[in-house]
């Protein structure tokens, strides 16, 4: 098995976006921040992106509900009554609404991959999450691999099913 330590995240995802965008001819990138701007984890995220020149923070069009203030809070309620009806769709709009802007990736700022699966193609550069980023990295370098996540087990499922829709279960 592979596990990842959050230290290592930006190397694995950077690599990968690196390739597409050398595929692309293009120098900017477009990330998906799926936690309001003003809330601590946007403002973490915004100064850690901040020092990368070519990565653009893009914050979906609409109001956001507030980002989960503790792991213990990303739970299977969660999950059904905030994540996929409500934050879900509003990155898929703003992935969407980096078509032509000239971005050669767009990564979603998220483990679970929001919208990465359903847009790829309605965009005209290659979309990636932190999960497909781990996953690739994971395959490319063992044969197995595991998927560990700090999260409450009753959302296990969330990780297997993106796993199996990315066609690399065992």
């Amino acid at each position: 098995g592979l596990f990842t330590s959050l230290k290592n995240v930006p190397k694995v995802i950077w690599g990968r976006i690196a390739l597409m965008r050398s595929q692309n001819n293009t120098d900017r990138i477009a990330y998906i921040l799926h936690a309001p701007i003003d809330e601590p984890a946007g403002q973490g995220v915004k100064a850690y992106m901040s020092r990368f020149d070519d990565v653009d923070i893009v914050v979906p069009t609409g109001a956001l509900p507030p980002f989960p203030k503790s792991i213990d809070e990303v739970n299977a309620d969660y999950m059904s009554a905030i994540y996929e009806p409500l934050v879900a769709p509003l990155t898929v709009n703003a992935i969407e609404e980096t078509k032509g802007l000239g971005y050669g990736a767009i990564c979603t700022a998220s483990f679970g991959d929001i919208g990465v699966p359903q847009t790829p193609s309605r965009t005209g550069s290659p979309v990636v999450g932190l999960g497909w980023s781990n996953f690739r990295e994971a395959v490319d370098r063992f044969d197995t691999f595991s998927v560990v996540h700090p999260y409450t087990p009753d959302i296990a499922w969330y990780f297997t099913d993106l796993v199996e829709r990315y066609g690399l279960s065992a």
